[in-house]
């Protein structure tokens, strides 16, 4: 029962959620089964800590019936009725977070009943409400739509469609929705299709960019339109003034949008910053950098109210590839305590030695990576790397051997790694091997034989497929080259 989706998802809640879900199904309203209020009261009880021992078949059905001899037949079927009511109340909450759809369909209710004062009071509120909002995303426009439909079906239940003006505002709501759910699309398509190396021609000529570049005072009053837009000028042509002018224009209209979106905003910012620094313009770390900065004050990188483990990874490598070393330093402490407590400890220790790679204390590397173990093989990885790297620039090269080796034993054991992922890993760790057994030889090789070997060294990186941490393993072997 340990696995079952439906412990599966409720495991995801939160607290509040759990007493949520508890009482709607307690509710007589929306079920009445008596074992389902047992099962989820016994699930709620031992909420979060689900594990196969409490959630063991017939410990759970002792709980649930009593001192009867144990039935799979009887206990299957309070799962299948339970996740029914999960998700219907999974459903309803999402209902119930949005307000104006209750109203909407209410609306619709009381036009059955013919109670169009009420109706339009109701309506009328709604907007209000809407109104009085700040934010002005894609959600707003939808919400105005959805409220812009309503009223056009009271207009013309109580015959005053050909007066009402409603059926036009409706028009303007409907493009809007319509343009910026496009738009926003096509800034992901974007960045997709640069990924799969896809033709950006269908993308760049757009309906909806045609649309609304064409008539920019129309959709003058939709700041998701008005940002997204500049972000696909950006992100399509790769100039630097759409850069500079998205970052004016977000500063100006960022109230108008929710934390997540906000997120997703940045996140199309450092992808066009991403890909001027591969383009070779290193002044666009800088930009990251800052951008970095922004969000964590802003609180946009934050997941649940923890600091995300992959953003505080990456914020620390781009600070320290700007050597901004008191900076790093105060941040690692600081924000190492806003991770997750899950995971705080490894990310710490992880990053920690990554710095000091970074600043060339190798031997404190290899003090925090060996007293480790890492669980998650992403870390797991990174810190065979740094062992790699750390071994090879304090000349400890019997240790190096034996680590390549072992993690050549690693890579064909592995069964979860893609097999992309195990070439990379392998190309790096076998001509790192190789470079090592040059350089600890150089003293005592000719010139001529130590030239073969890296020549040839060098012939096999050019003709590798995937090699990770390239740039590192290039430069040992220009290195020997000298």
């Amino acid at each position: 029962m340990y696995n079952n989706q439906l412990i599966k998802i409720i495991s995801t809640f939160n607290r509040k959620e759990m007493t949520y879900f508890k009482e709607f199904v307690t509710s007589p309203y929306f079920n009445k089964h008596e074992g389902v209020i047992a099962l989820i009261g016994y699930l709620s009880s031992v909420f979060p800590n689900f594990n196969e021992k409490n959630c063991e078949g017939r410990v759970v059905y002792k709980e649930v019936f009593g001192k009867e001899t144990f039935s799979n037949s009887k206990l299957a079927p309070l799962f299948s009725y339970s996740m029914r009511l999960l998700e219907r109340f999974m459903a309803q909450q999402t209902f119930e977070d949005n307000p104006s759809a209750p109203k909407v369909y209410l609306n619709e209710f009381l036009q059955e009943k013919k109670l169009y004062k009420y109706a339009s009071k109701i309506l009328s509120l709604t907007d209000s409400s809407l109104e009085k909002n700040e934010k002005r995303n894609a959600d707003y426009i939808r919400k105005k739509l959805s409220l812009k439909r309503a009223y056009s079906l009271n207009d013309a239940s109580k015959g005053n469609l050909l007066k009402s003006e409603t059926l036009e505002e409706k028009q303007l709501f409907l493009e809007a929705a319509f343009l910026s759910e496009k738009i926003q699309d096509a800034c992901e398509l974007l960045v997709k299709g640069r990924i799969l190396k896809k033709d950006p021609k269908e993308i760049t000529e757009n309906f909806a960019i045609k649309e609304v570049t064409t008539n920019p005072e129309r959709y003058e009053q939709f700041p998701a339109i008005k940002v997204y837009l500049e972000l696909f000028r950006m992100l399509s042509s790769g100039e630097e003034k759409y850069y500079k002018s998205v970052l004016l224009l977000i500063e100006e209209m960022e109230a108008f949008f929710t934390l997540n979106e906000l997120k997703t905003i940045y996140s199309y910012i450092q992808n066009f910053c991403v890909s001027k620094i591969n383009s070779g313009e290193s002044g666009y770390f800088r930009e990251v950098f800052n951008l970095y900065k922004l969000m964590v004050e802003k609180g946009v990188i934050f997941e649940k109210g923890y600091l995300s483990q992959w953003y505080y990874k990456n914020i620390i490598y781009v600070a320290t590839r700007l050597d901004e070393r008191k900076w790093v330093e105060n941040f690692m402490e600081v924000y190492r305590h806003k991770l997750d407590p899950a995971i705080a400890e490894n990310a710490y220790s992880f990053n920690l030695a990554s710095y000091y790679y970074s600043i060339g204390e190798f031997e404190k590397v290899l003090q925090l990576l060996l007293q480790v173990e890492y669980t998650d093989p992403r870390y797991s990885l990174g810190a065979k790397v740094l062992l790699l790297q750390s071994y090879y620039d304090l000349e400890e090269y019997e240790a190096l051997f034996s680590l390549t080796d072992s993690f050549r034993q690693f890579l064909k054991r592995n069964n979860l790694l893609a097999d992309a992922r195990k070439s990379g890993y392998a190309s790096l760790f076998k001509l790192a091997k190789r470079a090592a057994k040059i350089q600890s030889r150089i003293e005592y090789s000719s010139k001529e034989v130590i030239q073969r070997e890296v020549e040839k060294l060098k012939a096999d990186f050019d003709k590798a497929d995937r090699i990770f941490y390239k740039n590192w393993l290039l430069k040992k072997i220009e290195g020997l080259e000298g």
